[in-house]
């Protein structure tokens, strides 16, 4: 039997931060979470996709920003001043567009 748990998409993207933290894989989560953003995103009356740029704008918009000295990117393991939903600058942006349909 399966069971649906609803979630924001800040609500799984910090469950997936949570599950990475103690070495698991949360890679279903973060694609779900894409998912829902990327709907999100789209205008449903309109055929027209927005640019790469828009698309990692607009997902940074909606994701926790953490600032600071000497922060550990989750992807890539590099420090960094600021981090998006946990990741570096570089690793959000290919990660939101790999979600990107």
């Amino acid at each position: 039997m399966t069971t649906a748990i609803r979630l924001s998409v800040k609500e799984a993207n910090e469950l997936a931060d949570q599950i990475e933290a103690g070495g698991g894989d949360a890679s279903l989560i973060r694609e779900a979470a894409g998912n829902v953003a990327t709907r999100a995103v789209k205008s449903p009356d309109t055929a027209v996709e927005i640019s790469d740029d828009e698309y990692v704008a607009a997902m940074r918009q909606k994701s926790p920003v953490q600032e600071g000295p000497d922060l550990k990117c989750a992807i890539c393991h590099s420090s960094a001043n600021i981090l998006i939903s946990g990741v570096c600058e570089e690793c959000f942006r290919s990660w939101m567009l790999s979600a990107k349909k």
